[in-house]
C-alpha cells in the first residue's frame, strides 16, 4: 500500500481520512437525484432538458432547481435533442387566415380545428417518402397521419376524406398554400363536410407554427435517430412515436406539463 500510495504522489494521512470520511446527506441526495435524471432521460428517449426533467422529478418529490438539474445533466453528459423555435417574420397578407393563434386557457373545444400538414424523409430504397398528419390545433395531439411516395392533391385528398369521416366535430382546417390545399378537389371535400379552409399568409410559416414544430421534433426525436429502409419503416416509426410516445408520453411545457392525450380529457 505504502509503494501505491508513494507511486500516485498520495500521503498516507489523506488516504486514511478519506477512508473514515461520511458521505453527506447533500451528496446522498445528489446521487439519488442524478440516478433519476438519468433513467428519466433515457426513458423519455433523450429528448427532456432541464426544464421538463425539473417538473418530472418535482412529481417524484424531488426537489431542486432548474439551474442544478442542468449543471446534474452536464456532470452526467447527458444532452438533449434541440429544435430550434419558429421565430415570427412580417406576415406579407392576411387574406383567408381564420385560425388564428389558439391558446390553451381559450374555450376552445378539441377536435374542432384542425392542422394539416406534410412533410418528407429520406429512405435508402424508396428515396423520398412523404409523411402527411393532421394535429389538433388545441390539444395538439396527432389525429391521424399517412404516408405515400408521391406528395400529389390524391394523397391530401384521400387522407383528408378519412380524417373527417372519423372526427366529424373538425369546424376548421388550417394549412399552407400548397397546391394540393389550395385544389378545387381539396375545397370540395371541405365543402361537402361542411369544413371552413383557413389558410397561412403567404410566406408566413407561424400561422401554422404548431405543426411545423411536431414535424421538427419527430424528425429530431425519431426520424433522424433511424435507418429507414423504406416506406414500410417510416410508417411503423411514425406510428410508433406519435400513438406511442407522442400523445401519450411526451409533454409540453405549452400544455402545462401534460400530455395531449391527458390535456384533450380535461379539455373535454
Amino acid at each position: 500500500m505504502k509503494t501505491l500510495l508513494e507511486m500516485i504522489g498520495l500521503a498516507k494521512a489523506t488516504y486514511y481520512e478519506y477512508k473514515k470520511r461520511t458521505v453527506s446527506e447533500q451528496e446522498k441526495a445528489r446521487k439519488i437525484r442524478e440516478a433519476r435524471i438519468t433513467v428519466l432521460f433515457y426513458e423519455n428517449n433523450q429528448i427532456y432538458g432541464a426544464r421538463k426533467l425539473h417538473y418530472l422529478l418535482r412529481e417524484e418529490g424531488i426537489i431542486a432547481s432548474i439551474r442544478t438539474i442542468s449543471a446534474d445533466m452536464k456532470r452526467l453528459q447527458l444532452r438533449c435533442c434541440y429544435v430550434k423555435k419558429w421565430r415570427e417574420k412580417q406576415a406579407k397578407s392576411t387574406e383567408e387566415t381564420l385560425i388564428n393563434e389558439i391558446k390553451t386557457d381559450q374555450p376552445v373545444s378539441a377536435g374542432t380545428h384542425v392542422l394539416p400538414d406534410m412533410t418528407y424523409v429520406w429512405t435508402l430504397q424508396d428515396k423520398w417518402v412523404y409523411v402527411i398528419t393532421f394535429l389538433d390545433a388545441f390539444t395538439r395531439k396527432v389525429l391521424h397521419f399517412g404516408v405515400g411516395k408521391q406528395m400529389n392533391s390524391a394523397f391530401v385528398d384521400g387522407h383528408t376524406e378519412q380524417v373527417l369521416n372519423k372526427y366529424s366535430s373538425i369546424a376548421l382546417l388550417h394549412s399552407d398554400r400548397g397546391s394540393q390545399y389550395t385544389a378545387h378537389s381539396y375545397r370540395d371535400i371541405l365543402k361537402e363536410h361542411h369544413v371552413t379552409a383557413s389558410y397561412s399568409k403567404a410566406g408566413y410559416p407561424y400561422d401554422n407554427a404548431k405543426i411545423e414544430s411536431y414535424h421538427a421534433s419527430i424528425k429530431r426525436e425519431k426520424l433522424y435517430r433511424l435507418d429507414l429502409n423504406d416506406i414500410n419503416d417510416v410508417y411503423r416509426a411514425v406510428f410508433s412515436y406519435n400513438y406511442g410516445f407522442y400523445n401519450t408520453k411526451r409533454i409540453h411545457q405549452s400544455l402545462g406539463y401534460l400530455t395531449p392525450n391527458a390535456f384533450e380529457k380535461i379539455a373535454n
